[in-house]
This record gives structure tokens, sequence and C-alpha cells, in this order.
């Protein structure tokens, strides 16, 4: 998975590996915010993201599919929210519209601040 040390970047990053769609937006200690886009027929090389929520932006139609080559096709509605997973997967849109997606990675939990 992403596990690595801070600032690394590991191969399944998909910031890294496929920046044609991913866009980091703003990342801290905490949370990382990748904006997606694809274009219908575009796809994604196989990346991993630790536990996401995703927010749709339109209507769009991926198709999801796992390192073992079984996939699984969802039809996301405009405002439509998933509370995702840790997961690697690669990702094609296999619709008429541009998919565009706002992914909010979850971080390892960190020590609370003490309120002092």
């Amino acid at each position: 998975m992403m596990k690595t040390e801070e600032n690394d970047f590991v191969i399944d990053d998909p910031a890294r590996n496929a920046p044609q769609h991913y866009k980091t937006r703003i990342e801290n200690a905490r949370v990382r915010v990748l904006e997606y886009r694809s274009q219908p027929g575009q796809q994604s090389a196989l990346h991993s993201h630790p536990e996401s929520v995703i927010y749709s932006f339109n209507r769009a139609t991926m198709r999801i599919t796992a390192p073992d080559g079984s996939h699984k096709d969802i039809m996301l509605q405009p405002g439509e929210v998933i509370l995702e997973p840790e997961t690697t997967h690669a990702l094609q849109n296999i619709g008429e519209t541009e998919a565009h997606l706002l992914v909010i990675e979850l971080k390892v939990p960190v020590e609370p601040v003490p309120l002092v």
C-alpha cells in the first residue's frame, strides 16, 4: 500500500503515476485532497488509496478494476458521496461524460493536540 516515510512517493501513488488525472489540491498530516478528472475512454494505471471519502461533481460511469482483473461498473450521480475502504485499483471512464471527483484520502490518525 502507500505506507512510507513522510514525503516519500510510492509507485502506486495516483498523483505520481496518473498526473494527467489526479492533482493534489491540499495535503497535511491528516488528509490529502486529490481532484480527479478523466474524459470518456480514458483510464488510469493501477494505483492505491488509503481509506477515502469521494465526492462526485457530475454524473459519470466508471469501471473499477482490481489487481486480479475482476471489475465492477458504477454510475456516480452529481453530489454523491462515497466512503471507500483502503483499495488498489485501476479506473476507466466508460461513460459519455467527463468524470470529475474529489478524493479525500484519510491518513493514519495523528495524536490529538491537548487543549491547555
